[in-house]
This record gives structure tokens, sequence and C-alpha cells, in this order.
């Protein structure tokens, strides 16, 4: 099966001109507040989470997936996306939360998804390029037979040093339609099958863009 990366459209004609799409938000507690969306780790749970209200540029079209330097690597999308996305994520792998867009005078109902797993279980280790880095330079390139080999290296690596999956291959036989990965140059990514990013094409999402991995 094909898998493509998700990413955000940066076409003028499509999001407006500008990116992101949302540059600012309305945030209901301050955000030194535990409460804060700001104040949860990426991979933990945040259903406690009090969220900031996205505030679209005004250049900025409303799209269905929508760049947010609120959110961050926390994917903004319309209920459309997620009625398409929610079947093919796993149980336990992420969370759908309510958030805010205001647009043009308007507030708008979307959701955020946070994710609380990474399926490095689909990475092929021993196809992938994958480096020890230290203050960001390549110092080593690191050899893995597979996820367990790999996990006991970054449980064992501290900063400054860290781990990057440089050219990432999947396994040839997976069974999802979604998944996130971390340790990638962009940190962390998300990813569709074949038949998925078709769904989200056909029904006419607009503002992603599709790399075949």
């Amino acid at each position: 099966m094909q898998y493509f990366r998700i990413s955000y459209s940066d076409n003028s004609n499509v999001i407006g001109a500008t990116f992101p799409q949302s540059q600012k938000a309305n945030h209901p507690v301050s955000v030194d507040d535990p409460l804060h969306l700001w104040n949860h780790s990426i991979g933990m749970p945040c259903r406690d989470a009090i969220l900031p209200e996205l505030i679209m540029h005004p250049k900025a079209k409303l799209t269905d997936l929508i760049s947010s330097s609120t959110t961050g690597a926390r994917l903004v999308f319309s209920q459309r996306l997620k009625d398409l996305l929610d079947s093919a994520i796993d149980t336990g792998m992420a969370e759908f939360l309510s958030i805010k867009v205001l647009h043009e005078g308007k507030t708008e109902s979307y959701w955020m998804l946070n994710p609380v797993g990474f399926q490095l279980d689909v990475v092929d280790f021993e196809r992938s390029e994958i480096w020890l880095l230290k203050s960001g330079a390549e110092q080593k390139q690191q050899f893995f037979a597979d996820y367990t080999a790999f996990l006991e290296k970054i449980v064992n690596t501290s900063y400054p040093e860290q781990m990057l999956i440089k050219r990432l291959e999947i396994k040839p036989i997976i069974e999802k339609d979604f998944f996130a990965i971390n340790y990638l140059k962009d940190g962390l990514v998300y990813f569709v099958s074949e038949t998925i990013k078709n769904k989200i094409l056909n029904a006419g999402c607009t503002g992603i863009d599709f790399t075949q991995v």
C-alpha cells in the first residue's frame, strides 16, 4: 500500500494570501495557567485543557485543514475532514477536541487532533536512514534491526543528543490508514494511506497537500 504525508497547502489560491492561516488567538485563560493548551505536551492526553479560539488572518481563507501557529503540531480540521479520518485513527492513538475558529466575524466549529501515540512500529528500521545528532549536527549514522532496538537507544539518549530518522521507509505490509511518526526532520508528521487520501480528494477537502513516502 502507498502512504502519503499530510502537509498544509501553501497555495494562495486555496488558503489565501498568508501562511499560516491563523497567527493569533483569543486565550480564555492565561498562557501560564496549567490548563492552557500550551502546558500540555504533545503525546499526552489533554481533554482537560482549555483551548484558545483561533483567529483567522484577514487575508486567509477558511479551509478543511487550517494551519495555525497557536496549535503547532496538532492538526485543526473541519467536521467534514474529521468524518473521513475518524474511522481511520486507531483508538487510543489520538483525541478529537472541539475548537473554535473566528473567521470574518463568525465563529466556526472545528476539531483539533491531539496525538497521544506515535506509530514507530510501522517504520522499516533496516531500510531507513537514522542518525545520532548532537546540538543539531549529525554525529554518527545508526543502525537498528527493529523498533525495540530503536526505542532502547531513545531511552538512553539525552539532550543535547537526539535521534533523527533522516530517510523514512515504511514496512511493505501494514494495516493502518492513518498514523503519526516523530523523530523526523520536521518533528511530528502525519501519514495517510492511499485509500484515505483518495477519499479526502474525492470529498473536495481543501488546505491539504500530499507527498508520497
